[in-house]
């Protein structure tokens, strides 16, 4: 499981924090403060880019100095006049290609370009229907997303740090889930993930959400997380 969904809901844990900042903004004179993190069609990777909190990994993550790419991002649209940042103009990946190299379903076409299609990521949270056989058998046991292309980046291992929000630390049974564990999660049939209305919980329309385990079946992989069951940071996968 990635490391992102072992807390709390990242949606309504980090939209608390910023929906302080929309009021502070209100408080300032802005007749519009409209938060969103990954719960509406916005760039937020390219914007926060922009904003020049960090520029976008050959893994296309958003890696900021010193910090890496644990960490989730959010934003506050609103219509008051604050003084603009540059945008982040360098890129420190160098030549290193750990990530590209490391993803078990050869996702990256090339350097900050995924087809979706093939990311395990995507096939185990967003894709409906069972994953094809021949990715079914290069997911490396991720059942709910995957970490693996951040957590080779030099970045990570170097400055990633424990989260100090409790909110973010795993919750019990997901350290139930971690690294080594023989359970198997089912990923060829629909029940195991439940997919929330909108507006329930903050997070997207129709977000699924792990639910529980059982037996193996069809399309089933071995649980697995990464090396470390705390998300660094404020940080996520």
């Amino acid at each position: 499981m990635a490391r992102y969904a072992r807390g709390r809901d990242y949606h309504q844990t980090t939209l608390t924090r910023l929906d302080r900042i929309a009021e502070r903004l209100r408080a300032h004179g802005a007749a519009t403060a409209r938060t969103y993190t990954d719960t509406g069609p916005i760039a937020e990777r390219e914007l926060a880019r922009r904003a020049g909190l960090g520029w976008i990994g050959k893994n296309t993550m958003l890696l900021r100095p010193g910090v890496g790419s644990w960490f989730f991002i959010g934003c506050v649209l609103t219509d008051l006049e604050l003084e603009v940042d540059p945008p982040f103009a360098t890129d420190h990946c160098g030549s290193c290609t750990r990530c590209l190299e490391a993803c078990p379903t050869q996702a990256f076409i090339e350097p900050r370009l995924l087809d979706a299609r093939r990311c395990i990521s995507y096939l185990t949270i967003e894709q409906k229907g069972p994953i094809p056989g021949a990715l079914a058998e290069q997911l490396s046991g991720w059942a709910f997303g995957c970490d693996i292309c951040n957590e080779v980046c030099p970045w990570n291992e170097r400055f990633a740090e424990p989260s100090h929000i409790e909110a973010f630390a795993p919750r019990p049974e997901g350290r139930a889930g971690g690294s080594g564990s023989s359970r198997t999660w089912t990923r060829g049939v629909r029940p195991p993930l439940r997919r929330y209305p909108a507006g329930k919980t903050g997070a997207r329309a129709d977000a699924p959400q792990l639910r529980g385990c059982s037996p193996t079946a069809s399309g089933s992989t071995s649980a697995a997380s990464g090396s470390s069951p705390n998300l660094p940071g404020s940080r996520s996968a």
